[in-house]
Formats: C-alpha cells, structure tokens, sequence
C-alpha cells in the first residue's frame, strides 16, 4: 500500500504538491484528464510523449499486453505534435511537465520543446521508448554524446529538463 505524504515538494526543480506523479502515457493525452489527475491528488503529471510531427502509432490490437502481472504496452508513440499545445491552456503554472522526443538531428528536441515554454513547468526527455523506430532508445540508448546533445537542445527553451533513459 503507497501512502500519500501530504506537502509539497521540489523535485529536479519542480515544485509538486506531493511526491506522487502520474508519469508518461495514455492518461496523459488531453488537458482534460491531466487536470483531473492534479485533483484527485496526484502531486503533478507527465503529457503523453509529444513530438515533432504527428503521429498515428501502431495499427491495431494488441498494443496492451499482460505478462506474468506486469501490464506492457506499444503504443509506437501516437501522437498530435504540436497540436497537443492547446490543451495545456488551463493548466499554466500546474505541476505539468512536458514529455517530448525526437529523432535526429537532435534540434528536434529543442524544436518541441520551444512549443512549452511558458506553458508546463520542466520537460522529459523520452529516450527510453524501445519500440518507436528512429525515436527514443534508438536515440539515447547507446549514445552517451547524442543524450547530451538532445539534453542540450532542450535546455535552450529555459525550462528543466529531465532524461528517462532505456536499460540497454
């Protein structure tokens, strides 16, 4: 059993209204379900991975798979790219941080993350995707001089920015 610790808390500078996030996926896919997550009592949420051109992500069923009681998903990164700005517009100064990626050039990270500035309050870098060809493992995943060029791109938009990497 997981018991919330009430307060907040700075977490890679981020101020959360607690310890506990919803991370990265399906839950974050509109502005709508974000902020229901911020009152229901998450202490701050993570967009649904976001890049620089829209994406369908894989075609049909299964894209959830359960294993051994671990639930698995390959989603292959759907998503609207830009577009996906706008549902952010009732959430400016709430605990949202941004997951983007990108593939190569690594300006692509700088690219989308520009699009947040001003609107969310860090970034995630998704490097560790391993089944989205061009993007997320098969970026960062064995390149320690590409993680920190795509890491360096998105720290021109201002904001902080923090990198899941793969297990490779």
């Amino acid at each position: 059993m997981v018991t919330l610790i009430p307060g907040d808390i700075t977490v890679g500078g981020v101020r959360l209204h607690n310890h506990c996030m919803l991370a990265a996926g399906v839950l974050g896919t509109t502005g709508a379900s974000l902020a229901r997550m911020l009152k229901s009592g998450a202490g701050g949420v993570v967009t649904k991975s976001i890049g620089p051109e829209p994406k369908e992500g894989h075609k049909g069923p299964p894209c959830v798979a359960v294993y051994d009681g671990a639930v698995m998903n390959a989603m292959g990164l759907p998503n609207p790219s830009r577009e996906f700005i706008r549902e952010l517009d009732g959430l400016v100064g709430a605990p949202v941080i941004a997951s983007i990626f990108g593939g190569t050039p690594p300006e692509e990270f700088g690219e989308v993350a520009d699009w947040f500035a001003g609107k969310v309050q860090a970034l995630e870098l998704n490097l560790s995707c391993p089944h989205a060809e061009g993007y997320g493992a098969a970026v960062g995943g064995a390149d320690p001089d590409r993680v920190e060029q795509c890491t360096r791109m998105a720290k021109e938009s201002g904001l902080p920015v923090w990198v899941k990497l793969t297990r490779m």
